[in-house]
């Protein structure tokens, strides 16, 4: 039993009447070693984190907890929380604890309980600061609303070295916009092998369609979005300047498929001719559909160093419909995104593969894909580039898809319309959450990504569908059906 800092009414954990998925929440913190939990307003969140970290205490004598928020305020309320489910819990659920600190009142910044055997838990509130976190061990580290911590990158890096023997993160937050350290972790969460979760505004029992109604004349579209959100996309909304519609991006959130499994390629050391596929919650290529014998695809790469803030990322599109099968993504160093790339366009039948060629990191891709030195023989199906504004111009002696003043806004404003059309049959949920951070610049290129943040997989996917344009089934083409009757077309125009 607690009580609410609002209404000063009394409210229990029952975990019944619509509530129940906070005990799947709770849960899932004895499972993970790092928790990302982006949020909206009002769902007890907080409260589960500051429940954990006092259960830590009282369960394993000697334990050490952090509570982390915005300034000393907020993390004053973090620990009077916990001095609140302290004292309103049952004799049993305390454990034959003692406090030993505060002596007397409630407490400022820390709790200290004794236990028979001389052992002291201790949980410990703080503000973000440069030096929070420095020096510090915990078992259990509570990081509530990072994304508006004014030292949220100095205090990550303190705190990572906290859990190194086993300790615990959790990190609760709702959006503060795009750039800082949580969109960050949770743009990367799969890579850095983060359990990130997405709770809605949707799981408060309370809240009905007409209350949702009553809040969107209340709020503005972005303040609405970034408190009361109901998918990941919509809480980080970067409206501002966005490229593409956001309305699109907003429906195709709603529908995002989650991928059958990660994967990739393991290589046969010896010939380095061989690949088998290793399913890993770590891989590096995400699958929604496997391939088909009877259909053609298409790669997309766009490369990088593998070292930088940059990542590669490639997408697989199906060259019937346009939808994405499967997408590579990581830091990958260029011998190893070609391997993976080799593998993966011929998992898919031998699918054309077109390696992005404007950043100056093409080629360490481009070479190991043809040069056979790996064991590998040279990729057939390798995009050299034709120039469509020149009848005359003959394709390209050079592999690779240039980037460049010409094509950069084609394949750019071919996605915008693909979206704002709503052509594409889905979008993975990390590629729409970098179309909203697309956004116009005053300086050029523009658009391009939002400071802080990457635009790899949405020139990846603008490459994959221009490979679409290029290679794609376009039923109202009508070079296409001149070409299979054989016969001159004549368009019967219907003018009004």
């Amino acid at each position: 039993m607690a009580i609410d800092a609002k209404t000063g009414e009394e409210f229990r954990f029952e975990f019944d009447e619509g509530w129940e998925w906070q005990r799947d929440e709770l849960d899932s913190y004895r499972e993970e070693q790092i928790s990302l939990r982006l949020k909206a307003r009002q769902l007890g969140v907080s409260w589960l984190g500051v429940g954990y970290c006092t259960w830590k205490c009282l369960t394993l004598p000697g334990t050490r907890a952090l509570c982390v928020s915005t300034n000393e305020t907020e993390a004053g309320k973090l620990v009077n929380r916990a001095w609140d489910l302290w004292e309103n819990s049952p004799e049993h659920l305390r454990f034959d604890a003692k406090v030993l600190k505060p002596v007397k009142g409630r407490p400022s910044s820390k709790i200290e309980w004794e236990f028979e055997d001389g052992r002291i838990s201790t949980l410990i509130a703080m503000p973000s600061s440069p030096r929070a976190g420095h020096g510090e061990t915990a078992a259990v580290v509570f990081l509530d609303e990072f994304a508006r911590h004014p030292f949220a990158e100095d205090s990550w890096k303190a705190f990572i070295p906290t859990i190194a023997d086993g300790g615990q993160i959790i990190v609760v937050s709702t959006a503060n916009g795009f750039g800082n350290n949580f969109y960050v972790l949770w743009m990367n969460a799969d890579e850095r092998g983060i359990g990130a979760r997405f709770l809605g505004a949707d799981l408060h029992p309370g809240r009905s369609e007409a209350w949702f109604e009553q809040m969107r004349k209340t709020l503005p579209a972005a303040d609405m979005a970034e408190q009361y959100p109901l998918n990941a996309a919509e809480a980080f909304l970067g409206t501002a300047g966005c490229w593409f519609s956001t309305d699109a991006l907003a429906r195709y959130a709603d529908r995002a498929r989650k991928p059958k499994y990660r994967m990739r390629f393991a290589v046969d050391s010896e010939t380095g001719m061989k690949a088998t596929l290793a399913r890993e919650s770590d891989g590096w290529i995400r699958v929604w559909k496997e391939p088909e014998k009877e259909k053609s695809y298409a790669v997309y790469a766009d490369v990088a160093t593998g070292r930088g803030t940059d990542f590669t990322c490639a997408f697989v599109m199906d060259l019937s419909n346009m939808d994405i099968c499967a997408e590579l993504h990581g830091k990958v160093d260029p011998d190893l995104a070609a391997e993976q790339l080799h593998f993966l366009g011929r998992w898919y039948g031998t699918a054309r593969i077109a390696v992005e060629m404007g950043g100056g990191y093409g080629e360490a891709v481009v070479i190991p894909l043809r040069d056979g030195r790996h064991g590998r023989r040279p990729y057939p199906k390798l995009y050299r580039h034709v120039q469509d504004d020149r009848p005359d111009w003959k394709q390209n002696a050079t592999y690779g898809f240039p980037i460049n003043i010409k094509t950069r806004p084609l394949i750019i404003s071919a996605l915008e319309v693909a979206i704002r059309e709503e052509a594409l049959p889905h979008i993975p949920l990390e590629t729409i959450l970098e179309c909203k951070t697309f956004v116009r610049r005053d300086t050029l290129p523009s658009p391009r990504a939002a400071e802080g943040t990457n635009d790899d997989r949405v020139m990846a996917l603008a490459g994959a569908l221009e490979m679409f344009r290029r290679y794609g089934e376009h039923p109202k083409d009508v070079r296409l059906s001149r070409r299979r009757e054989k016969q001159e077309y004549v368009p019967d125009y219907a003018w009004s």
